[in-house]
């Protein structure tokens, strides 16, 4: 009986490499859409509203236009006022210029100092104070307990950390949606926003548009939306049923949706939010 050849054990290794491999990335790939789709997109009704204050926290706009960004849209075509507030490198050139250039005027912008992301209490302090002035009715960050592997850092989930903290501190009862999630129980359609999200990505890195489409359409797997995105909820989406706030509505000029430019661009003043000691 002949020895099998050494090419032929060669090759009969690489595609055992390339189906393991192949079975890690769908499985990775899968933990982006939630695991109860129709459940998922009962949901969103409930995040979707008119009549509340958003403010969304991330590490760059960019990331925050890939994970969240067609919610954020939508939420502003119901008429609601978004803060994004991201964390920056203090006399990081290239990251200052990326938050300032042309974008949705009807967004604002808070800074918090880049150091804050290393330091766990100022970080602390910081989210505390933005979560104090603009007192939200719903909050968006990552899942500092499900980040997804890929996604994994140890500054989104301080900085996931630090807001759930704050708003727990302060028995707030604010809606809190996790972005980033490996395992999330919202599904959003954007299919509506889908293209202006793209083209605002486009903008800064054709790679970044092409990533943020196809990891739409692989959080839409199962819900029958064609793109979604996903978001772990804080509370029961079962039985929750949001308090009614009255806050001020807030509608685009003329009725208009979200500009295309993107989120982070030509954002209300570029506010640095005090730090409580």
């Amino acid at each position: 009986m002949e020895k099998p050849s050494n090419t032929g054990l060669f090759w009969a290794a690489l595609a055992g490499l390339a189906a393991a491999g192949g079975v890690y990335t769908w499985q990775r790939l899968r933990q982006f859409a939630p695991a109860r789709p129709g459940d998922a997109k009962d949901a969103a009704h409930i995040m979707l509203q008119g009549g509340q204050k958003v403010l969304a926290f991330a590490l760059s706009p960019a990331e925050l236009e890939i994970l969240a960004g067609g919610a954020l849209r939508l939420l502003h075509r119901l008429g609601n006022p978004i803060t994004a507030a991201t964390v920056e490198e203090s006399g990081n050139r290239r990251a200052r210029r990326r938050n300032g250039i042309a974008g949705c005027g009807e967004i604002k912008l808070i800074s918090l100092a880049g150091e804050a992301g290393r330091d766990g209490n100022r970080l602390r302090d910081q989210v505390r104070a933005a979560i104090d002035a603009e007192n939200p009715h719903l909050i968006l960050t990552y899942d500092h307990v499900h980040l997804h592997p890929w996604l994994d850092h140890p500054r989104r989930t301080a900085l996931g950390e630090a807001v759930v903290h704050a708003v727990n501190e302060k028995d707030s009862d604010a809606l809190v949606y996790l972005c980033g999630s490996a395992k999330p129980t919202v599904a959003v359609d954007i299919g509506l926003v889908l293209q202006p999200k793209v083209r605002a990505l486009a903008a800064r890195c054709g790679r970044l548009a092409f990533l943020a489409q196809t990891l739409a359409a692989v959080t839409a797997w199962g819900s029958g939306y064609r793109h979604a995105e996903a978001f772990r909820s804080l509370h029961n989406v079962h039985t929750f049923v949001p308090p009614r706030k009255h806050s001020p509505r807030h509608s685009p000029p003329g009725g208009a949706a979200c500009p295309e430019q993107g989120f982070g661009c030509r954002l209300a003043s570029n506010v640095k939010v005090p730090v409580h000691s």
